[in-house]
This record gives structure tokens, sequence and C-alpha cells, in this order.
């Protein structure tokens, strides 16, 4: 639901981008302050450690507007309550209004987020427009996230994507045949909780974000963390095969 503002709100009809700073309870009264029927982007940064529920209040105050970029950063310590954490639901609730919305950036630093594989589909459904998704999370005992085989739907229902960031959990086997598709995603930064250094895992990524994404920049890497830069070679090696194989067919026609 749409909330509408109140008689004395004001009204900045030229306004199309707005960026707000301090504790939660102030940017929510920033936001119930004016009406803006132009704004396309809204910059977030929450600097205090409000509870749980008036973080969300503050993304819900977002619902008043047709966003096409949504960045909120939660720049503050964790809550008192350490068994504090987020469902993705809570969120996904208030923006999934937001239908056209093509660059989306979320930033719980010290708030744990509990997001599974059905929740990422259900996203990707909401906002077949993004250009740009990011969502960091604290990592803690009580955090839930989706798997890497999430990423499917990403390759399915944003075609638009050009870059993605998440948490994700290993533990999911790899499909043995993983979907082929042609999506431009150029780039990718995955964490994962629990590292895997096998060199098996790193060739089963490699293979699956290759058939998922095979426009994927592999010029460098993240922090140049070794297991990454390997699965990146290893994702060269698997074009500059198909390249050869490619130049033979053409030879022998």
């Amino acid at each position: 639901m749409t909330s509408k503002p109140g008689k004395d709100c004001l009204r900045l009809d030229a306004l199309e981008k707005l960026v707000l700073k301090g504790p939660a309870k102030s940017v929510s009264q920033s936001l119930a302050s004016f009406s803006t029927p132009r704004l396309a982007t809204v910059k977030l940064y929450i600097t205090d450690k409000p509870p749980v529920e008036s973080l969300l209040g503050v993304i819900s105050m977002l619902n008043r507007h047709r966003l096409k970029s949504i960045i909120v950063h939660h720049l503050g310590s964790c809550p008192d309550d350490s068994a504090s954490y987020i469902n993705w639901g809570q969120v996904f609730i208030p923006l999934s209004q937001h239908t056209q919305v093509e660059d989306l950036r979320l930033q719980f630093h010290r708030i744990p987020l509990r997001m599974n594989n059905d929740d990422v589909e259900k996203l990707t459904l909401t906002f077949p427009a993004l250009r740009k998704l990011e969502i960091i999370a604290t990592s803690a005992s009580t955090s839930v996230a989706p798997s890497i085989l999430c990423l499917t739907s990403f390759a399915r229902n944003c075609s638009q994507l050009q870059y993605l960031q998440l948490d994700l959990d290993n533990e999911a086997p790899f499909p043995l045949e993983p979907p082929v598709f042609s999506h431009k995603l150029r780039t990718v930064d995955l964490f994962f909780p629990t590292r895997n250094t096998s060199s098996t895992f790193a060739c089963s990524l490699a293979h699956f974000l290759d058939s998922l994404f095979p426009w994927l920049d592999t010029s460098g890497c993240e922090d140049g963390i070794q297991d990454w830069t390997q699965m990146l070679r290893i994702i060269d090696g698997k074009r500059d095969s198909r390249r050869v194989e490619r130049r033979r067919l053409l030879q022998l026609s």
C-alpha cells in the first residue's frame, strides 16, 4: 500500500535525486516531510544502531515513490539485541512496488540477513529491469544465504543485469548439466561465508558461471583472491577451447 503525503507536506516537483544521511528516525521523518512526484533516485545512509524495526521503517517510507535507483546503507553498529536479523521478506514487501528499479543496493554490514533461493526467484521476477544489484549483510549464526544455484534465476529473469554482488551458500551441489544462457552479465562479486579451496569447487563454479554468463569479464578479480583468480583462469581456458574449435570447424567447411 502506498502512503499519501500529509496536508503539510512540502512539495518538491523538480527533485529527481535525494541523498539523506543520519539516524533512522531523522531519515524517516525527512522522507515523510515532502512530496516529490519526479523522484527517481534515493540514497539513504543510516548512521546509528536502530532496532531492526526502525531500519525496516525507513525502507517502508520509500513506497510513496516510484523509484529507479534505491541505495540504502546501514553504517552504524549492530543493534543492542545480538539476536537481531532481517528476513528478506521484510525488505522485499515495501520494495516490491518499484517494479522498474534498475539499481538496487542494500548494505546491512552489521545485521545478519535471512534469504533463500525462493526469495531470489521472486526478486528477479519482480525486478526484471535490474542492471545493478548489490545485497550485503554480515555473516552470523542467524544468517541464511541462498545457494549458488539461485544465479539461474538472474540469468533467466533479469536480462539487463550487468553487475551482481551477493552473499551465497556454497554447500549445494552443482548440477551435472547446468542450464545454458547467453546472458550478458559482466561483473559478479560473490561472497561465500565458508571458503571451499578445492580445485573441484573452482572447476565446478567456473563451468556453472560460464554456462549462465558467457560474457563475464575475466580480466581481473576482487582483492586478488587466489581461489577466484583460479576460477577465472578456468573460464578463460574454456573460452580459448571454444575459439579453437570454431576455427577448426571453419577450416573444415
